[in-house]
């Protein structure tokens, strides 16, 4: 029986046919390749720097009009960003026909975070934009010289500056390339500090901040520079919270914000300059609050994620608390501003609606994966509140076209000229393809302005007769030493509003737009939410004055 046993077992395990066999050796042949495959990508080195670049811990760093070569890992390269710089290529061909003068955007030109991906795209998409329309329009745009335009690469930690400046300052001694200008500089921390104070006092390049709103990356109205040679385009922190209260006084009492009723949530993280001058900005504006502010402490990461609990504890007092909270200021980056809803939403008081307000650094907080719309709208249906964000941003498209815009300070005509480029359903087929366009965020304006600063800057310089008429390249002294010819009726027309600059290369009486968070559409996808322009608000309580020519004047003090 035992032998009869085994044989029947022998039997219920049928033998492996031939298809069997062969199915074995492809999986396991497929599964050697990949492997192989692995091991090849992981031990093989990466693609070698070229057009004089620099290797920096794996980056390749340095200045070139090809934004390709910055393509070491595929993963970290904006999508996108190789149509517009092919665009930009384009132009600096025909540029170097005949006089040009070359314009460098310094920033970092890759990013390991999807957002901060999106940021660079369109910020180089606003200077192309602004080469396109200094090389190819009439009118007040036009002029000599032509214009070059090159990315200037400091590396995803903004830390290889040091490696970049020199080469910066060839092409600036250089008669071929003429670099006269730099611009862009995207985030105000120590790193743009460091390099601003670097390129301006050794090197002499004059520079242009772009998004930059700290305090600390300005240069005081009067006495010697910090920065000297550097203009900036966007109102400070502390003006957009001198905005922030003139606009609140010019609405109805029942909307107006009650500065008593408000609390500060603050980050305290060290070494970024725009979440504290923030901080002390929104801490001058609530010196009447009875509430103590709460801080916190992030890691400086675009990817911080540890924050939750404590968030969570910030919304369950400031709930109880007496008096009665019902505005909060936030001063810290998006990507806590992003967790900082998500506790809110979850409130103990969740029938109790808050105002939240935080700066421009929110303007990319709308497009942010994740963002949890449902605490933002809230469920009526529930007894649910929402919550109303508001902050301030740089530009925004309906700005100059709203009811009630004023009539200087900027105008919709400013504005259209840039937003028919950049629009695919407008935009002409000499602009060409530039990757995915967002006409809500504000970066691509303010870069765009950046760049038509620098540009004016230069261009200003040559009608003067020691230039014989146009004929000749002002130097980088020249231009670094008068920013304050752009203002009257050589002002800057910008996307943004009006850019009059003052002896110390600062903005005054500049624009600043408030917007909320618009969560109307919440059955649609994510991607269709946008953002309600609320109004323009002014630092100094109104436009700017205007001569008989319609030119902007300093306003008296």
């Amino acid at each position: 029986m035992s032998n009869a046993g085994n044989g029947a077992d022998r039997r219920a395990r049928p033998a492996v046919g031939p298809l069997g066999l062969l199915l074995i050796v492809v999986i396991a042949g497929f599964g050697l390749y990949l492997l192989i495959r692995l091991l090849v990508d992981w031990l093989q080195p990466p693609p070698p720097c070229k057009d004089g670049l620099f290797d920096v811990h794996g980056e390749c760093v340095g200045v070139t009009d090809n934004a390709d070569r910055f393509k070491r890992d595929p993963d970290h390269f904006p999508e996108g960003l190789s149509e517009v710089s092919e665009r930009i290529r384009e132009q600096n061909a025909r540029a170097e026909q005949g006089l040009h003068a070359t314009i460098a955007l310094e920033i970092p030109m890759t990013s390991p975070y999807e957002r901060r991906q999106r940021e660079i795209l369109h910020q180089v998409q606003g200077a192309y934009l602004a080469q396109y329309r200094a090389n190819q329009e009439s009118g007040q745009i036009a002029g000599p010289p032509k214009i070059r335009l090159v990315f200037a690469n400091i590396g995803e930690d903004r830390k290889s500056w040091d490696v970049v400046h020199p080469k910066l300052a060839e092409l600036a001694k250089s008669g071929e390339d003429n670099l006269r200008v730099a611009f862009g500089f995207d985030l105000s921390v120590q790193e743009t500090r460091d390099a601003l104070a670097d390129l301006t006092t050794k090197h002499r390049i004059p520079a242009v901040l772009g998004p930059s709103t700290a305090d600390s990356v300005s240069n005081a109205r009067t006495g010697e520079p910090e920065f000297p040679g550097l203009a900036r385009v966007a109102p400070t922190n502390s003006e957009q919270a001198a905005a922030l209260v003139n606009f609140d006084r010019e609405l109805r009492v029942e909307k107006r914000l009650s500065l008593e009723k408000a609390v500060l949530v603050a980050d305290t993280v060290e070494g970024d300059d725009y979440v504290a001058s923030l901080r002390e900005a929104f801490r001058a504006l609530l010196r009447k609050s009875p509430h103590p502010e709460k801080t916190y402490k992030s890691t400086g990461s675009d990817a911080d994620g540890v924050l939750g609990g404590e968030f969570r504890r910030f919304a369950n007092n400031i709930c109880a608390a007496d008096p009665e909270i019902d505005t909060i200021y936030f001063a810290g980056r998006v990507v806590q501003l992003q967790q900082f809803i998500s506790a809110l939403g979850e409130r103990d008081c969740p029938t109790r609606r808050f105002t939240l307000v935080s700066g421009s650094g929110a303007s990319t907080l709308y497009d942010a994966k994740g963002l949890d719309w449902d605490a933002i709208k809230g469920d009526p249906e529930r007894g649910r509140k929402g919550i109303n964000v508001r902050y301030t941003s740089n530009a925004h498209k309906d700005a100059w076209t709203a009811k009630g815009a004023p009539k200087t300070g900027g105008s919709a005509a400013d504005v259209e000229a840039l937003v028919q480029l950049a629009d695919p359903r407008t935009r002409p087929d000499a602009v060409g393809r530039i990757g995915e366009v967002d006409l809500i965020d504000s970066r691509m304006y303010v870069v765009h302005d950046a760049a038509l600063t620098a540009i004016k800057g230069i261009r200003e310089r040559m009608a003067d007769e020691d230039l014989i008429d146009g004929k000749e390249l002002p130097t980088a002294d020249q231009i670094r030493d008068d920013w304050d010819r752009l203002q009257g009726q050589t002002m800057v027309r910008g996307a943004s509003g009006w850019i009059c600059l003052d002896s110390s290369g600062n903005p005054y009486d500049k624009a600043v737009v408030v917007v909320e968070l618009d969560p109307s559409d919440g059955k649609v996808a994510q991607q269709a939410r946008r953002t309600r322009f609320l109004g323009l608000a002014w630092p100094t309580g109104q436009p700017p004055n205007v001569d008989k020519a319609k030119g902007c004047q300093p306003t008296a003090d």
